[in-house]
């Protein structure tokens, strides 16, 4: 059974990969912010069924899919083009890149959409970054190195965008409770 779900999941990556990644991400990232809700509620001493926000997950879920899992597919096709030597010393160029440049436009765009969700402005946005930024990097710094070299290293590049996402289920749930519940 599972054998077969995997087999049909590659068929799917590789006849329509992007509305494969794409569908992916949604539905973990909508996992992601389920999550993140259910600690919200558990610390705020209220009922989870009660307080779930649809539309939050909703939001969340649509930002993975249409936004989150396309850029993933071209950014992981760049490096893959980039840096096609296997090795070592392709492996740091790749995560370099991904620990530097991705990870803050990553973040970025992600408070930033999460506070024109919450219906705040684009200035709003980036007083969210000003303010939780360094501390979200330096999280991001303790979780992503270590994944994304064994992504980079050991896992297939059609593969790479739903490897991440399952890292991401609770990376996004921390990103989540950082925009909607610490401040």
């Amino acid at each position: 059974m599972a054998f077969q779900l995997i087999a049909s999941y590659n068929r799917a990556l590789n006849s329509r990969p992007l509305l494969t990644k794409s569908i992916s991400t949604f539905f973990i990232i909508g996992a992601s912010d389920a999550l993140s809700q259910y600690i919200e509620s558990r610390l705020q001493k209220k009922s989870y069924i009660q307080n779930f926000d649809m539309k939050r997950c909703f939001k969340l879920s649509c930002y993975g899919a249409f936004y989150l899992a396309p850029l993933l597919h071209g950014w992981y096709g760049f490096l893959a083009k980039k840096f096609p030597a296997p090795g070592m010393a392709s492996t740091l160029k790749k995560l370099s890149l991904d620990q530097t440049f991705f990870c803050s436009l990553s973040i970025w765009s992600f408070f930033t959409a999460v506070t024109l969700f919450n219906g705040g402005t684009l200035k709003q946005g980036y007083e969210k970054i000003q303010k939780d930024y360094w501390e979200t990097l330096i999280v991001n710094w303790k979780v992503w190195p270590a994944a994304m070299m064994i992504n980079f290293s050991f896992i297939p590049l059609h593969t790479q965008v739903i490897f991440v996402n399952f890292i991401a289920l609770f990376w996004n749930s921390y990103l989540s409770y950082i925009s909607n519940f610490k401040n």
